[in-house]
């Protein structure tokens, strides 16, 4: 994409068989080339060439609508930067939120710290705060960038500071946690027939759901991240050994038209490539699967529809089943198998590595008000036990939950008591 203003054009060159990258720009109607193996190499070369020929092309660049800048910026510099999901994202935040802003369309020269922080404001009072640092950042780093190259002085986000979260219109949504009752209710849900005097859809006798419906208890007992579950193949699933294989998931990414479109790649992370061990529950899910399926040849989806479908079935099921959550999205599945395993006395470190997070504190920062909750219950479950059974003064007795203030205890430290008083119950 050529650049407009004198800002120049990205692209790649063969020379000599080895792929340079190209950078060219007009400097008084005469053309540059600039070739390197990176774009560092390349920004260090146009530096020195244009303080060599005492070239300033701030004033011209200054004229831009910051938006236009941006754009060009995004399709010939970020893109190359990042990964496709990451992209997207950034794509997406500055359509919907930098183009044709009223900050978008002033001239990138013009711009203070005060409009920014004074945008970040107004958005304050309708959006989230995880929708006003996106923006923020992409700003941030489309003028480091414009910096860097000598594009401009300075950045004017260097004092800019984003609305806390007790100060955003929409507040940060909790996680939802489906509890053990919930998911044996969704189990059985999966299997639903039409009965008479309930006809939901078909005739009496058949299934309500298609073998589709089998992903919702399936994530719940495995964890895995939707686009794992959709990306699921036979060849994926070893019942033999009771493991299943996660090796690949469905991601968003932009054609040649810029278009969203569904991939497969390989997992987000190097930890997202795992093996996860199976339950006897988990097997009776993929068993029935394989029932309804008139084909499960190893390249086969296990699962065959979008995730868009399911979350539509979760909700009908959640309902149905009287769940006592009422509405919540696929992914709080895979945070409800990983509140289970917490529950069952499960260590952090091992739910994280089941999980594919990349860090155990992602793990732990998820789970710490389960973990919480865990330990005043087991506590309170504890003095009465000890009540009961005379342990009142022994030397070995856990403090009363009215003595512990969970929230002061760090997450190793509620691990630790979690894991003690399970080995006393």
């Amino acid at each position: 994409m050529k650049r407009k203003n004198g800002e120049g054009t990205w692209g790649k060159k063969i020379i000599n068989g080895k792929e340079y990258i190209r950078y060219s720009k007009t400097y008084a109607d005469k053309r540059k080339d600039f070739y390197g193996q990176s774009i560092s190499e390349i920004k260090t070369k146009i530096l020195k060439y244009e303080k060599s020929n005492m070239i300033n092309s701030e004033i011209t660049i200054a004229k831009q609508p910051i938006q236009e800048y941006m754009e060009n910026w995004l399709n010939n510099i970020r893109i190359y930067e990042i990964g496709e999901r990451t992209f997207l994202t950034n794509k997406t935040t500055f359509k919907n939120y930098v183009k044709n802003s009223s900050l978008g369309m002033v001239q990138i020269g013009n711009i203070t710290s005060k409009d920014i922080q004074t945008m970040l404001n107004d958005m304050a009072k309708n959006y989230s705060r995880s929708t006003i640092t996106k923006t923020f950042c992409l700003y941030n780093l489309c003028y480091d960038y414009a910096v860097s190259i000598g594009d401009l002085a300075n950045n004017p986000c260097a004092s800019v500071k984003v609305p806390r979260e007790n100060a955003v219109a929409i507040k940060k949504k909790q996680i939802a946690f489906l509890d053990i009752d919930d998911i044996e209710k969704l189990y059985n849900e999966a299997d639903r027939l039409n009965t008479k005097g309930n006809i939901i859809n078909g005739k009496e006798g058949t299934r309500v759901y298609s073998a589709n419906a089998y992903a919702i208890p399936l994530i719940l007992y495995t964890g895995m991240r939707i686009g794992e579950c959709t990306a699921l193949q036979w060849k994926n699933v070893d019942l033999d050994n009771k493991t299943i294989s996660i090796v690949q998931a469905h991601s968003k990414a932009l054609d040649e038209n810029g278009k969203e479109i569904r991939i497969i790649k390989t997992p987000k992370t190097k930890k997202s490539v795992r093996t996860i061990p199976i339950s006897d529950r988990c097997i009776k899910i993929l068993t029935k699967i394989q029932a309804l399926r008139k084909h499960c040849n190893p390249d086969d989806f296990i699962i065959t529809c979008k995730a868009s479908n399911l979350t539509r079935t979760l909700y009908s099921m959640l309902k149905r089943a009287n769940c006592s959550i009422e509405k919540c999205g696929l992914h709080a599945l895979r945070h409800s198998y990983g509140s289970m395993l917490l529950s069952k006395g499960v260590d952090i470190k091992t739910i994280s590595e089941l999980m594919g997070h990349t860090d155990i504190s992602t793990t732990a920062n998820i789970y710490v008000n389960v973990s919480k909750k865990l330990a005043v219950d087991s506590v309170a479950l504890l003095d009465k036990l000890n009540n009961n059974d005379g342990l009142a003064n022994t030397t070995n007795k856990v403090p009363s939950s009215n003595s512990i203030d969970i929230d002061s205890l760090d997450k190793e430290t509620i691990q630790l008591l979690i894991a003690s008083l399970l080995k006393k119950l």
